[in-house]
């Protein structure tokens, strides 16, 4: 769960943001050919070969504001009202099936005409007549937007999860902006060279009136495999047949995705930013909130953290001893707990999870990234110390480093500076973090499938979203069951959905072949009675069954020597897995 970078300062930014739009408007130029779209092309032509002259233009002008306007709005709104995140498709899928029913029956496709006349006759009559195929169109390019905006790439899909997790922000915009700029010229040009050949298609057809029923078969054909999420296997065919992946320009997309996750611009010297968005407080007096302007006078670490983040479990033991040590002499740990799963905001959850780790300094819990955000924060764990006056003077993303911090704390107290073996970090018993290659954090659900570039296998193919499937293994388990390296497989029946998948019968189980002498999986039910039955193709599991009470994290191994290896974890029914990580 930590996600360290380099340390950009306010120049560096500006330089990332440039990056971002620069690569946006390089990455909508190629997204016409990429093989999300390809398969859509034959219906946006269909769209294309309506009367007028200005109908191309209106057709991507519509494009270009539905997809604009879906990927800055549709978003956040699924988000706030708690839909799930396929019903931007299922939308997409109604609206074109509707106009293919529309092609396929002549009264309703005379009545669409009209009313496409009598909206423009409300408009100045100057060269209406001209304009009447722009908005013929338009009405078409604004369904079509629904559906380019899931074939964005990674690069708008990393602005979709900004815009889920932390808000719009102004490079929200401009690189989505320029996304659509990069589209809009190649998208033209395919559409004129596409009108072209309709145009001589209706020539040789009467006028057109024979292919309107073959163009709303099309149209019905597309919805189909929009609605029912075909159109990810068709687009994995052709990936894989033309040696592509998503976009042409994922190498470019990563390195600057890369660069713009790095460490937060809130570096030394710096004010230190209010606490914000906090829905509750805990280990305060009478559960009041604290402020940074009330805290002035002492020194205060603040620690960004999530009760199942591994990363975040093994700083815990660090941050309780400075806390004993050195609460008297006037230090205040502020812990900010903003959550990666859904369950971390749960105001319950976090408070049964703080008493049972014995976080016994000040908690904030920040649901909605508030805080987070005015820190610019980009990981778990995180820590900024702050002096007496309320400026930030050292910052430190991940694990490790404790020596210097707790140096760095004394010198803030006023303290002499302690050889190493008098510093508590020094002597604390805490959990031994990876001591050499490891596997990457593996993610269950479909919102984050292949996060960073990773490769995972579902049941040996395509998963099915929010719905319950049964799934095969890839391979056989002699050979165990086909996996590469770092890779996982469900087997038998689930129901996938954005940051879980959940047991949905006998015979649930994962696979997986790791690397790292620790495995440990975030599971939990939301019945508050689950198991895992993990079996280890080398060895012994800790525990043979592993009760799931909390949804948090569990211990599956520790301490393998081979420190590579398969893992077969049978999954009770009702019991849902969000992501593996490792030590």
């Amino acid at each position: 769960m930590n996600a360290g970078g380099s340390d950009p300062g306010a120049m560096s930014s500006e330089t990332t943001s440039m990056t971002l739009i620069l690569l946006a408007l390089l990455v909508g130029a190629v997204s016409v050919l990429t093989p999300c779209i390809l398969p859509l092309l034959p219906t946006i032509l269909a769209f294309s070969t309506g009367e007028g002259r200005r109908r191309v233009w209106g057709l991507v002008v519509g494009i270009e504001i539905s997809f604009i306007g879906i990927s800055l709005l549709l978003t956040g709104a699924l988000q706030a009202l708690g839909l799930p995140p396929r019903t931007q498709e299922v939308v997409a899928a109604i609206v074109i099936g509707l106009f293919g029913i529309t092609l396929l029956v002549p009264p309703l496709e005379r009545r669409f005409q009209q009313s496409v006349s009598n909206l423009v006759s409300r408009l100045p009559q100057r060269r209406a007549r001209e304009n009447e195929g722009f908005w013929g169109g338009l009405l078409g390019g604004l369904s079509l937007g629904l559906v380019w905006a899931p074939c964005a790439g990674p690069l708008l899909a990393s602005v979709t999860a900004a815009a889920n997790t932390n808000g719009f922000t102004t490079q929200t915009v401009f690189v989505t902006l320029a996304y659509g700029v990069g589209m809009f010229f190649p998208l033209l040009a395919v559409l004129i060279g596409g009108r072209r050949l309709g145009m001589k298609l209706r020539q040789v057809t009467g006028g057109g009136s024979r292919v309107l029923a073959p163009m709303g078969v099309l149209l019905l054909a597309t919805a189909v495999l929009i609605g029912s999420g075909q159109l990810t296997t068709i687009t994995k065919t052709i990936a894989d047949r033309i040696q592509l992946t998503s976009t042409p320009t994922r190498a470019l997309e990563k390195q600057a995705l890369d660069e713009a996750n790095g460490t937060s611009t809130v570096t030394e010297g710096v004010a230190a930013p209010k606490f914000a968005g906090i829905s509750q407080w805990y280990n305060t007096e009478d559960g009041k909130p604290l402020t940074i302007a009330g805290l002035k006078g002492k020194v205060v670490l603040i620690d960004f953290w999530t009760y199942s983040c591994i990363n975040c479990l093994r700083t815990l033991p660090y941050l309780k001893a400075w806390h004993d040590r050195y609460e008297d002499d006037g230090l205040v740990i502020v812990g900010v707990h903003t959550p990666e799963f859904a369950f971390e905001k749960d105001t319950k959850n976090v408070g049964k999870a703080i008493e049972k780790l014995d976080v016994t300094w000040p908690v904030a819990l920040d649901p909605d990234y508030a805080t987070w955000e005015n820190y610019d924060n980009r990981a778990w764990p995180a820590e900024y110390l702050i002096n007496r006056e309320g400026d930030v003077v050292a910052t430190k993303e991940g694990e490790g480093g404790y020596d210097t911090t707790e140096q760095e704390i004394r010198e803030l107290l006023g303290l002499e500076a302690g050889n190493s073996d008098d510093l508590a970090a020094s002597t604390t018993q805490a959990m031994a973090g990876p001591d050499g290659p490891t596997t990457p954090e593996l993610y269950i659900g479909y919102d984050r499938r292949g996060f960073n570039d990773r490769s995972q296998q579902v049941g040996g193919g395509d998963i099915v979203h929010d719905a319950v499937a049964t799934y095969q293994a890839p391979g056989p388990a002699t050979q165990q069951y086909g996996l590469a390296a770092d890779e996982y497989t469900l087997v038998g029946p689930w129901k996938v959905e954005g940051s879980r998948a959940t047991a949905a019968g006998p015979g649930a189980h994962i696979v997986l072949r790791y690397t790292g002498k620790d495995v440990f999986m975030v599971a939990g039910s939301d019945a508050g009675a689950g198991e895992l039955r993990p079996t280890f193709a080398k060895g012994k599991p800790d525990q043979a069954v592993i009760p799931v009470v909390d949804q948090q994290l569990y211990t599956l191994r520790t301490g393998d020597p081979d420190r590579t290896g398969v893992v077969d974890t049978v999954v009770q029914q009702g019991t849902s897995v969000y992501t593996y990580t490792f030590g």
